[in-house]
């Protein structure tokens, strides 16, 4: 069955438009708890993964990089308080996957749904922990079987949402046995979203180089607040327009109609990936 890119696009935009609590209000709120989250922890305690990645971009080698930022004494908690705030970031992650899959169906949704991961959190992090590994897997031998990796697995969290008594494998399988035939539909759809994200960088540098212009070098500090308010305002409008979007694609795959809701369309008990 055809997926109608144009009617989803537009039921989005109403749905952000019309919807209350608005979709944009919460995707702040999403934003808040898990970048925000993350960028308060790191800058107490930073991660040595970031700092190692960051010495790496400026060319030292992995060799040289890593065994560096886990020499400081910091690097066991910074560490640590990484891998947490990655685990509660898939967490909350799955609430709001869950909040844009209700809207999307007409149910009701809002700033609580995004703590609905909670209740089966251990479900969650093993099959993002899971998608990780077969993905790094794939990647391993080739960079393409890596990216269709990515998008076998790509509805698996969604099938966890609308199934919570499957365990992550049969999340993973189903999410592969429904992407057959595809993947490539889903990444036309996520191409025709280039756009925005071309329009955001070049809003946000033209942003940057305006206030830095008006204000000049001596106060950056000011010019890089008002760019990171002027990327957070393109954020928290994109996220849900897009994420609906896709949620959208998942009701497509399953044949989820108003008033009705089918199986996933997966065949065969074997378990593939």
């Amino acid at each position: 069955m055809y997926f109608d890119r144009i009617a989803s696009k537009q039921a989005a935009k109403a749905l952000i438009c019309t919807y209350r609590p608005s979709p944009v209000l919460v995707t702040l709120v999403f934003i808040l708890l898990t970048s925000g989250v993350a960028a308060l922890v790191g800058a107490v305690a930073p991660s040595p993964f970031d700092q190692a990645s960051y010495l790496i971009s400026e060319g030292y080698g992995i060799d040289m990089a890593f065994p560096y930022v886990f020499a400081q004494k910091s690097a066991p908690i910074g560490g640590f308080l990484a891998v947490l705030i990655s685990f509660y970031s898939m967490v909350i992650g799955f609430g709001y996957s869950k909040y844009c899959l209700r809207l999307t169906r007409g149910e009701e949704a809002g700033y609580a749904t995004l703590m609905d991961g909670f209740n089966m959190a251990a479900k969650v992090l093993l099959t993002n922990i899971l998608m990780g590994v077969f993905i790094a897997l794939w990647t391993m031998l080739f960079v393409i079987p890596g990216i269709i990796a990515i998008y076998q697995y790509s509805q698996a969290i969604y099938c966890l949402i609308d199934d919570p008594s499957i365990g992550p494998l049969e999340a993973i399988r189903r999410s592969k046995a429904m992407m057959r035939g595809q993947k490539f539909n889903l990444f036309a759809l996520q191409m025709t979203f280039f756009g925005w994200y071309f329009l955001a960088s070049v809003v946000v540098a033209q942003s940057s180089n305006i206030m830095i212009g008006m204000l000049g070098n001596h106060l950056v500090w000011l010019s890089t607040l008002v760019t990171f308010v002027v990327a957070a305002a393109m954020d928290i409008w994109l996220t849900p327009y897009i994420r609906l979007v896709e949620a959208d694609f998942y009701n497509h795959l399953v044949g989820w109609r108003p008033g009705r809701r089918e199986a996933p369309p997966y065949q065969g008990p074997e378990l593939e990936f």
